[in-house]
């Protein structure tokens, strides 16, 4: 009978040692990176939504003239090296694919990539005429592969002519404000002439922003306020 009580003792000791070893390791070395994941769900993300400049049709609803979002995208190798590292994963075959993925939809030949991520740096810019089509496309060939890394921002407002040069004088032509350093926003272009600067208000639109926030899973889920 003692000889079990000091069996069962031993055993409780070396779970409790066991289980304190394991509360330390999850809360102090974070193996998982629980407190990134945490720290995304409890805080909602608020993104800045630029506005897209308006179209200009034609009487019967045929475009003349339309405007296309850019984005500039740069790349996380820090994130990059942690994710390896977390995952037991070798970086250089990583950076294969994300070097591959990522020239189909930038101008960036993966040979140029593949060197920009052996270098010191910890982000490393990559391109900043990325359309929106593309940066959508981007994101989704990387989530299915969970590789992590890359970042995107707002680069510029682009305008395109599909009746090319259709009423060009007319129709007028856009430019950077001339009064950034007063307010204006640095992120929108300004009609100069023509309808473009006569309707500049109403095709100028306004900024907005989104929240969104994220469920155990890291997807996006709508907000209940």
């Amino acid at each position: 009978m003692e000889k079990r009580f000091h069996i069962l003792l031993l055993t409780t000791i070396f779970m409790l040692i066991l289980w304190i070893w394991q509360i330390a390791v999850v809360h102090l070395a974070d193996p998982h990176n629980l407190q990134a994941q945490i720290a995304i769900r409890q805080n909602p993300k608020k993104v800045i939504i630029y506005p897209k400049r308006g179209n200009i049709f034609t009487s019967d609803k045929q475009l003349l003239v339309g405007s296309n979002i850019n984005y500039q995208i740069d790349l996380d190798i820090t994130a990059i090296k942690k994710y390896c590292k977390r995952n037991n994963k070798n970086y250089e075959t990583i950076s294969d694919t994300i070097s591959t993925i990522i020239s189909a939809y930038s101008d960036i030949s993966p040979k140029r990539l593949k060197l920009l991520l052996t270098s010191n740096y910890s982000t490393i810019f990559i391109d900043d005429d990325v359309s929106e089509k593309n940066l959508q496309l981007l994101n989704d060939e990387l989530s299915k592969r969970s590789l992590p890394g890359l970042r995107s921002s707002f680069s510029r407002i682009r305008r395109t002519y599909p009746k090319d040069k259709l009423a060009a004088r007319l129709l007028g032509m856009v430019g950077s404000p001339d009064n950034a350093s007063k307010g204006e926003s640095i992120y929108t272009v300004k009609g100069k002439c023509g309808i473009e600067k006569s309707f500049d208000e109403e095709l100028s639109g306004t900024f907005g922003w989104k929240q969104t926030i994220f469920d155990a899973k890291n997807k996006r889920i709508p907000l209940l306020r």
